[in-house]
């Protein structure tokens, strides 16, 4: 089946709330946005309204999309939320983090600080840890990533890795790879352990 026929298939990105130094990137980000939108993928993000995580909102909005913001009750106060997506106020960071990934099929990282770093290190080691096996695409829009693919490869490298690190994320670079990859990696899940709501007790 191909996956952006459903209406249950939502991707999960993790990126910056500020737009960074390269223009690029937001322009980007809002093409991702409209093509997610128009091919009734949901998106699953932090719920900010800046940066790049207000470009891609935005643009998944302005396109008839499906948004899901999940935001911690801390940060409500402060002008950063999107007000137009559908907004899900958990007590805490911890919370939020489950809460997006249980409501997720895939994750896809683009551009970011110390926070989205954070985020990418964490869903790849659960995956690591078996925890769950859906897709981790890293946008490596104009080399943005270098750096972490190649302390990836250091890890490797080192002998601290418990296997090859490709199979933990794939690394794409424009926003039509993301789509087909993810499109592609869905397709080939085990159907039997299914891509959601893994047991996060194993961690």
């Amino acid at each position: 089946m191909d996956i952006y026929t459903s209406k249950n298939t939502d991707i999960c990105i993790f990126c910056g709330s500020r737009a960074g130094t390269d223009p690029d990137f937001m322009v980007m980000a809002a093409d991702l946005g409209r093509q997610l939108a128009s091919l009734g993928i949901g998106l699953v993000y932090g719920g900010g309204g800046i940066g790049l995580m207000g470009a891609v909102s935005d643009s998944v909005l302005s396109h008839g999309g499906r948004v899901t913001g999940v935001i911690p009750k801390f940060l409500t106060g402060h002008e950063i939320s999107n007000k137009s997506a559908e907004m899900l106020v958990v007590p805490d960071m911890h919370t939020r983090k489950r809460t997006m990934f249980e409501r997720s099929d895939a994750f896809c990282i683009l551009p970011g600080g110390v926070g989205t770093l954070e985020e990418f290190l964490e869903i790849v080691t659960w995956r690591q840890l078996s925890v769950h096996n859906k897709p981790v695409i890293l946008a490596n829009w104009n080399g943005y990533w270098d750096h972490l693919i190649a302390m990836a490869t250091g890890v490797r490298e080192g002998g601290f890795a418990y296997g090859p690190m490709e199979n933990l994320f794939t690394v794409v670079t424009s926003v039509a790879e993301i789509i087909s990859t993810v499109e592609d990696e869905l397709a080939n899940l085990d159907p039997i352990s299914g891509p959601r709501h893994p047991d996060l007790t194993k961690t």
